[in-house]
């Protein structure tokens, strides 16, 4: 659900996304079809956010799908999220794109409008309305004055109902693409989290480019489109969360009337694999050799949890200490105030619905790449072997509800935040709760939590640089003690694609 509130933690399972990043990180649990009639279920709401933004209700419709409305009446705007499962995973092997390519497509052209008048019409409206697919979910997105909502729904669900799929519009989009790879390959950051992400979840549907291939994408063709679409653009299993300048009851009952007529037309839904990614046993290290790039990038890791892991609040603490309060966290300390080695280096999990990543990534003068590796891993390694101390986990606390309510005052976090809680499938009272689920971590959790989830012997390390300089610090029987236990060394030439 590609920018969220938990941005600290990364949409999406892995590196290999774009800034701005996802709505959060991915899927919805299935809904029970209810016969006939409705269920309207009013979702309890504590005191504070009740009193900041008004009434919030969650009814499920006929057809499956869930309707989350939530009061905002700091601003006169309305924002709407319809989250569709069954993204990029969904692909099958050859296709990577074509989640992509679809979502793209999706507002570029209905039987009633073609891609200009969609465009003009959202813009007299002064609004947004914008498409975008992630691995475990496509997601429409709308923001209008609350005054215009009618008209801007109306837009809307014409773009999800009845698009046609303009075969020029598909060819545009193509030679957008693939002008988009190319540059891609000219950005170091890019070209070094492409080649982790692929040896990282390799077969898995995750290892797969979201923005496609050269191949796949000059391979997809409009009636693959036409059956995407057809499989995954349906009301069963869909979220669609509504906040805005509105009475919650009645933009309910708008909402209920204009969706609860959508029904399935194509084939079932398959099942998303909820198949974990393989873990990495060992170290590995991959030099990608590009001996025009000013400094070498390095990214560090493996395979991390889903986001409903029960060990969220102690590990994202925990994480905080490491690499993601700035120049508080010991990496920023050890390598950049201390050392002189980078001027960034973070840590971070990447959560999605079948699992996701743990991954350290900073960037270094060539000759420094060893010294780098070297004090990152032994930083971790005393992470995981010393813990916490006592005074670290409650600064992290208090970062971490700092930023997480302070990123509640956008709508745009808190639509992002409803439709997280339901995808994964999260505690309802997570927004109210979220401080006190904070505060009552206790060190011994975040300890073993730094034990559990943080590698510091099975890692995948993935350099990409001037390989001459760079294997020389690698084969140094004098350097780095982290040199003597590698299971694996492998350096590659860079190719475009």
């Amino acid at each position: 659900m590609e920018a969220m509130v938990m941005r600290e933690m990364r949409k999406g399972p892995g590196p290999g996304r774009r800034r701005p990043r996802a709505l959060f990180s991915h899927l919805v649990p299935p809904l029970v079809m209810l016969p006939l009639f409705l269920l309207s279920l009013l979702s309890p709401v504590s005191s504070w956010a009740q009193a900041r933004w008004g009434q919030l209700s969650r009814t499920v419709l006929s057809n499956g799908l869930t309707l989350i409305v939530q009061e905002y009446r700091q601003v006169p705007l309305a924002r709407l999220l319809l989250l569709l499962p069954g993204g990029a995973s969904l692909e099958g092997s050859g296709k990577a794109g074509l989640a992509y390519m679809t979502a793209e497509l999706l507002l570029k052209g209905t039987t009633q409008r073609n891609a200009r008048q969609i465009a003009e019409e959202i813009d007299r409206l002064g609004g947004d309305l914008s498409a975008s697919a992630s691995y475990d979910y496509c997601a429409v997105t709308l923001e209008v004055l609350s005054s215009d909502l009618g008209r801007g729904l109306d837009l809307m669900m014409d773009c999800l109902l009845h698009p046609s799929f303009p075969a020029q519009e598909l060819e545009r989009k193509r030679s957008e693409a693939l002008a988009a790879i190319s540059r891609s390959q000219e950005e170091p950051e890019a070209i070094a989290e492409k080649r982790f992400r692929s040896l990282l979840y390799g077969s898995h549907p995750y290892g797969s480019p979201l923005g496609g291939t050269r191949d796949s994408l000059t391979a997809i063709t409009r009636e693959d489109v036409l059956s995407f679409y057809r499989q995954t653009f349906w009301p069963d299993q869909a979220i669609l969360v509504a906040v805005g300048d509105f009475r919650a009851e009645e933009m309910r009952a708008e909402l209920e009337a204009r969706f609860s007529s959508w029904s399935r037309g194509g084939s079932a839904l398959p099942l998303l694999s909820t198949a974990p990614p393989p873990r990495l046993q060992g170290r590995r290290v991959v030099v990608v050799d590009k001996p025009d790039v000013t400094q070498a990038r390095i990214l560090m890791g493996n395979s991390g949890p889903p986001r409903d892991t029960p060990h969220f609040f102690p590990l994202s603490l925990a994480n905080a200490v490491l690499g993601r309060m700035g120049f508080s966290s010991r990496l920023m300390d050890r390598l950049r105030s201390r050392e002189g080695l980078t001027y960034h280096v973070e840590s971070y999990f990447s959560m999605g619905k079948a699992g996701g990543s743990f991954v350290i990534e900073t960037s270094t003068r060539t000759e420094k790449v060893g010294s780098a590796i070297s004090a990152i891993l032994e930083e971790v390694r005393s992470f995981r072997e010393k813990g916490l101390r006592a005074e670290e986990l409650t600064k992290a606390k208090t970062y971490r509800k700092g930023i997480y309510y302070i990123a509640l005052q956008s709508m745009e976090s808190l639509v992002a935040q409803l439709a997280e809680i339901e995808f994964y499938g999260l505690p309802k009272d997570l927004i109210e709760s979220y401080r006190e689920r904070v505060d009552r971590v206790s060190l011994e959790e975040a300890n073993e939590a730094a034990r559990q989830f943080f590698p510091s012997e099975d890692l995948l390390i993935v350099i990409l640089g001037n390989a001459s300089p760079i294997e020389d610090q690698l084969r140094d029987p004098e350097g780095r003690g982290w040199l003597h236990d590698l299971a694996e060394v492998k350096i590659e030439k860079f190719e475009r694609e």
